[in-house]
């Protein structure tokens, strides 16, 4: 009778014979039903995942994840960038991402981080990856001034004790691959990015 009552109370249901359970259903066609919006609180990703696991990343913009047995996997990309920021990739692709339209101001590589950081949403430094993807494809994707011979810091550090970061430009005008070291205590410019 008890177990009953709480049934009712909270809105859970089964099946006879099946073990389905209904959130505000009476009559779940799944293992788990839930009739309306769920909420997964947003918090890091378990060390230890599992295939199927679902989490809200709490350190990748609060994004909806999976776990695929192999690794994490946002279950879709971005649709579009709020002000300042372009899209790059195709819209809702897990690779879709946003980054910085046009050039930030020239800074440290630390500031640059901070930069990002104190964006709304919160960003960080592109990688590598993402700048040569941006680079390559910037008149396609409307992004401003890219390769135009301005280093831009990269999240990208280089191995060793050196004090020098990565800034990525165009080598001879031709390509979007070129990349040197630099003092991270001097001033270049940067893209931030986000997921």
């Amino acid at each position: 009778m008890i177990l009953n009552d709480l049934k009712n109370f909270f809105g859970l249901h089964e099946k006879s014979f099946v073990p389905n359970v209904g959130i505000g259903t009476t009559s779940p066609n799944r293992r788990l039903e839930v009739a309306g919006p769920v909420c997964i609180s947003p918090a890091a990703l378990p060390g230890s995942p599992g295939a199927g696991d679902l989490a809200t990343d709490s350190g990748a913009s609060n994004s909806l994840k999976f776990y695929n047995g192999t690794e994490w996997r946002s279950i879709s990309g971005r649709t579009n960038c709020p002000t300042g920021f372009s899209l790059v990739g195709t819209s809702g692709s897990s690779e879709a991402f946003c980054i910085s339209t046009n050039e930030e101001t020239p800074l440290t590589w630390v500031n640059a981080v901070t930069n990002c950081a104190n964006k709304t949403p919160n960003a960080r430094l592109c990688s590598i990856d993402e700048w040569v993807h941006a680079c390559v494809k910037a008149s396609t994707y409307f992004i401003n001034n890219m390769g135009n011979g301005d280093e831009e810091w990269v999240a990208d550090l280089l191995n060793g004790s050196s004090p020098n970061a990565r800034a990525m430009d165009i080598l001879f005008g031709s390509s979007c691959v070129g990349n040197d070291a630099f003092l991270a205590t001097s001033n270049r410019r940067s893209r931030c990015c986000f997921r």
